[in-house]
């Protein structure tokens, strides 16, 4: 009993080590209820009524997304209008809800996501938000499809966690630009985009640019200023949750192979005796 104890805790641990600077571990993060049995619109999407399309399904793949953005704009100094695309493109790519793995896209991580935390289950790699089959993604999600796709056009980012909130600075045009495409949020088209900083300490500013889909109090609250987070310049958030997705994928696919090889060298050694008797004779 204290050896599975103690394994148990061990296997926590380790889970716990690999979660750290999960952007979906956030504090306050809510998580909307999903189905991946009716992939329609779902009640929350019509209340936000998000810019969602299913016709954007198609872009299924980062380089999808990157070719048609360099196609409309072709040099790097057009860099402020690739970026607005990009988050433009997100808006009506993904509408609101946590996208997990089914017990059939992976069985461990859903188990472990079922089991004991569903941060475990949530999907924190780009290339699969981005599967034709994922049509919605929370805030921490579409920012890190958004952070990737940026690292790609080698276009500075740093991420930028809030109060159970999650978005993405972007450096263009001299200057750090807050984009949240999560929650579409509603600038002037006059201008750029502001900062973080200047969202935080504009109250009036970040009501307009919320004033769709949150209430003064849910703006107020996800904008308290001791939430203020800034990741690392070029950092791509929630390494070690993309490294445990990844021995998760492997273990679902080859653990019945692994168990039985591993049932295989038991028998193989059990039975030494039998196999290497000319070493007595």
């Amino acid at each position: 009993m204290l050896k599975i104890w103690a394994a148990s805790v061990i296997v926590m641990g380790l889970l716990s080590f690999l979660q750290r600077n999960n952007p979906l571990a956030l504090p306050g993060l809510a998580y909307v209820p999903y189905d991946y049995v009716n992939l329609s619109k779902s009640a929350f999407y019509r209340e936000l009524e998000e810019e969602y399309d299913i016709a954007y399904q198609s872009f299924n793949h980062p380089d999808t997304l990157i070719k048609h953005v360099v196609a409309l704009y072709p040099d790097s100094s057009q860099n402020p209008a690739r970026v607005q695309a990009l988050d433009q493109l997100l808006r009506q790519r993904y509408y609101h809800a946590v996208a997990v793995y089914g017990w059939r896209d992976d069985w461990l991580a859903w188990m472990l996501g079922t089991l004991f935390w569903i941060n475990f289950k949530a999907i924190v790699i780009p290339e699969e938000l981005l599967d034709q089959e994922v049509r919605f993604a929370m805030c921490s999600q579409q920012a890190l499809v958004l952070m990737h796709l940026l690292q790609k056009l080698q276009i500075p980012y740093r991420s930028v966690g809030l109060n159970g909130h999650f978005v993405t600075e972007v450096f263009y045009a001299g200057k750090w630009h807050y984009h949240d495409p999560n929650y579409e949020v509603r600038f002037s088209p006059d201008s750029l985009p502001p900062s973080a900083k200047e969202m935080m300490e504009n109250q009036a500013l970040r009501e307009r640019a919320y004033a769709h889909c949150l209430t003064k109090a849910e703006i107020a609250q996800i904008f308290l200023a001791q939430f203020l987070d800034y990741g690392r310049v070029n950092e791509l958030p929630a390494a070690r949750a993309r490294l445990l997705h990844q021995i998760t994928h492997f273990l679902s696919a080859y653990a019945w192979l692994l168990c039985l090889c591993g049932g295989v060298l038991i028998g193989l050694w059990k039975s030494r005796g039998n196999l290497f008797f000319w070493q007595n004779t």
